[in-house]
């Protein structure tokens, strides 16, 4: 059998060991609890064990679908200080949030599977909100009045909007319900942080409701700039969103939620941690090596910032992030009886304007400017029912999305800029990328229940993608960039083409209920992720290079559920291993110095310093351990792991790329281990008229590399004290301190290659502590 997880033999000793250690190992179980308000520990504990989510687009419990999931619910995502989606890294073992400049843009790596920020490419994980897919640009979500988060493992091909061969992250907002009820929220905090949100649910009339919520978020840069930027990774932003709920019977439902988001900030500020050694571009650079002072030598330079700390930076170029998203997503749900008919319709909008010193030094290494403005409508319509008294139970539908610019979608680069003058560099370019993007996908899925307990699951998807762009590098650096495929066709060199794919994924697999407290399942499952375009018009050594194909993956998962109680104890463990085969794997060559072909001329080079080839196999396998454990009633501990096995099989990288990152035998964000460990204890006395919990987590993960750069291990510790039912009314005040020892770690990687050869990242947050106040009316 090709699932037979015996045939892999470190996958089943290492599936083994999870499950002779089931009774050691407790879970990260806060997992889409459901809002508890005044109840106790005990009942918190019994939701988690009724988590719902819908992984299989139909409401589950979690501890019956056969798929590796973690879910967190609302009262969870607050308790962990989650305060947007690219948070979950460090509540996830298994998931690496990667992100270039900003939040704005970002994608997630789930178990070694991702996209590098820079350049073409489909990510290998889609976020989605209320079941629409986002750009990859602009995915970024305020997690304010959100009803669950579901992060799914594994290639996602055959079920959900978009083919990945990752995984996919589902947001969830909470919906309009007839009854008034609604909370206020405010947070006051270090570096001068003050926030507020809160929300309000309108009953109008029979079956329609109205709900609006907003989050205002600021808080001074705990990057703090000594050269001409303001401090980076500040918080300045407003979201708010608008859900009306029109249910005129139980029959027929339609859902529309309107979002929008705005962010003004100074950027993540990025810092100098290293460079590439003696292949290093910028050693072959006079300029850069003057031996006398940090602000014409890089060597130099980044002695200074070793002195100054990796929470202090120098820019060269006043860096910000302007980011606009706004949205609408309608779910229209019709239910005749033996056939449900449902329609979910997605717009967004995005509009993003950053720049940056990139190198994270004083100098004129490499400063850039990025631009996306985009449109995507999409629509998926579903039918779905049951048959023979339940036992069949099937879904049919299609997929369609469109995604095109409304503006620039460009890049500009400032390069081994000596004189510090962009305009005359000879290395300074705008590179014009004005991709688009169209699929289409008809989809189906059979769950038959063969006898007492016992299911088989298929789903079988055909997808047909097209990817075009109009693509032309301009200069001076400042210039405008081009705003119109129009404008940029009329553009002396401009490079116009559009390629398609068409593909087929499925899901094989079966399920068992052995008893109500353990369910054991295996499933098979192929995935596809499309190919592109790289850009602009490509010469010289390069040119055959200027397309590349789609990427797949054969994966196998078995998995272990089990639930229990004894007494006052109770508790959950799930274990899920895996292994993925891929074939024709995208990897992107990044940092490709200037005039890499040899041509001589600027337009020719590499958009971004970077593309994407098709470079051979790689085998990624592990093991996944989640569970939750209440040993006594006000007790609850949870436990996540992710064990990681990612190496290539056989890699094909043309030797013109050798000294290149991602022309190494190195895989990439792929971390042999990560965990989580939380507990939550109540007090049993009551402290002036309230309820007293205390609560801390920690997570860890191994180190990883980045192109050719490599992100150290790290911890960090968080913890709070939560006054619930103050004076047996529905206020709650929480002292909250994150990374309580100060640990001081890069998150975000952006030089990684051996141009310009200085690596710079992201540093994660210090020490922060704060007070939130919460106040639920209604309901």
């Amino acid at each position: 059998m090709e699932g037979d997880i015996m045939q892999y033999p470190k996958i089943a000793k290492l599936l083994m060991a999870g499950v002779a250690g089931m009774t050691l190992l407790p879970q990260a179980g806060e997992a889409l609890a459901q809002d508890s308000g005044a109840a106790d520990d005990r009942n918190a504990a019994a939701a988690d064990m009724d988590i719902v989510v819908t992984a299989r687009r139909r409401e589950e419990n979690i501890q019956t679908v056969p798929v590796a999931v973690t879910a967190f619910g609302s009262e969870a995502l607050v308790q962990k200080n989650i305060q947007a989606t690219t948070d979950l890294q460090r509540i996830v073992p298994g998931v690496i949030f990667v992100g270039a400049g900003s939040a704005a843009n970002t994608t997630f790596s789930i178990r070694g599977q991702g996209k590098d920020v820079a350049g073409p490419g489909l990510p290998s994980v889609i976020s989605y909100f209320n079941e629409v897919p986002l750009p990859s640009w602009g995915a970024v979500l305020p997690a304010f009045d959100v009803a669950s988060v579901q992060v799914l493992k594994g290639p996602q091909g055959t079920l959900f909007g978009r083919n990945t061969t990752g995984g996919a992250v589902l947001v969830y907002s909470k919906p309009a319900v007839d009854k008034f009820e609604g909370y206020v929220q405010g947070t006051a905090g270090d570096y001068f942080w003050h926030a507020l949100q809160g929300a309000i649910n309108l009953p109008i009339a029979d079956g329609i409701a109205l709900r609006v919520a907003g989050d205002f978020q600021k808080r001074d840069g705990y990057q703090k700039d000594i050269g001409v930027a303001g401090d980076g990774s500040n918080l300045n932003s407003r979201a708010f969103r608008v859900t009306l709920k029109i249910e005129p019977s139980p029959t027929f439902s339609n859902v529309t939620v309107f979002d929008y988001y705005w962010q003004h900030t100074n950027g993540d500020g990025y810092v100098s941690v290293g460079d590439a050694g003696p292949n290093a571009a910028y050693r072959f650079f006079p300029a850069f090596n003057c031996g006398v002072s940090a602000a014409c030598d890089v060597d130099l330079a980044n002695a200074e910032q070793r002195r100054l700390g990796f929470h202090v930076t120098n820019s060269n170029i006043p860096g910000y992030d302007r980011t606009r998203l706004w949205g609408i997503s309608n779910t229209t749900t019709l239910d005749l009886g033996a056939v449900t008919i449902k329609n979910i319709f997605g717009y967004r909008d995005t509009k993003v304007d950053q720049q940056f010193s990139t190198d994270g030094l004083p100098l004129f290494l490499l400063d850039t400017r990025g631009f996306r403005y985009d449109r995507q409508i999409s629509n998926e319509l579903q039918f779905s029912g049951d048959l023979m008294d339940g036992k069949l139970q099937w879904l049919v539908g299609g997929f369609f999305l469109d995604l095109k610019p409304t503006g620039p979608d460009a890049f500009a680069i400032d390069a081994f800029d000596a004189a510090g003058d962009p305009d005359s560099n000879p290395f300074g370019q705008i590179s014009n990328n004005l991709f688009k993007d169209r699929s289409y996908a008809l989809f189906g899925n059979l769950n038959f229940e063969i006898m007492d307990g016992l299911r088989l699951n298929a789903g079988y998807r055909h997808t047909w993608d097209k990817e075009s762009v109009c693509a032309v590098n301009t200069r001076p650096f400042f210039g405008d960039p081009i705003q119109s495929t129009s404008e940029c066709e009329a553009t002396a060199g401009s490079f116009s083409n559009s390629v398609k794919f068409k593909a087929s994924t499925y899901t094989l697999g079966a399920d068992y209920q052995v008893s109500s407290d353990i369910f054991t399942y295996v499933t098979v499952r192929r995935g596809y992720r499309a190919g592109g375009i790289n850009t602009p018009r490509l010469a010289g050594t390069l040119a055959p290079f200027q397309y590349f194909g789609p990427q797949k993956v054969n994966d196998v998962e078995i998995g272990l559920k089990t639930q229990w109680e004894k007494g006052e104890m109770r508790g959950r463990l799930n274990v899920a291993a895996f292994r993925g085969i891929f074939s024709h794997l995208q990897r992107q060559i990044a940092g490709l110095p200037p005039d890499f072909d040899g041509d001589g001329d600027p337009a020719t080079d590499p958009a971004n310093t970077s593309l994407n080839i098709n470079g051979g196999k790689a085998k990624v396998q592990g093991v996944e351990v989640d569970g939750i454990l209440q040993p006594v009633e006000p007790l609850i501990l949870s436990f996540g792991a992710s064990y990681l096995d990612a190496k290539y099989t056989s890699l094909e990288t043309p030797p013109v790329f050798a000294a290149q990152a991602g022309g190494s035998a190195i895989y990439e964000r792929a971390p042999k281990w990560s965990y989580t460990l939380s507990g939550s204890y109540r007090l049993p006395v009551d402290a002036a008229g309230a309820d007293v919990t205390l609560r801390s987590d920690y997570y860890w993960i191994g180190s990883y590399f980045a192109g050719i750069a490599k992100v150290p291990s790290y911890g960090v510790l968080n913890g709070s004290v939560e006054f619930s039912n103050i004076g047996n009314t529905a206020l709650s005040a929480t002292l909250f301190v994150t990374n309580i020892l100060d640990k001081v770690y890069l998150r975000n990687s952006n030089l990684i290659g051996t141009s310009p050869g200085n690596f710079s990242f992201s540093t994660g947050e210090p020490r922060i502590y704060g007070l939130r106040v919460r106040y639920d009316f209604g309901g």
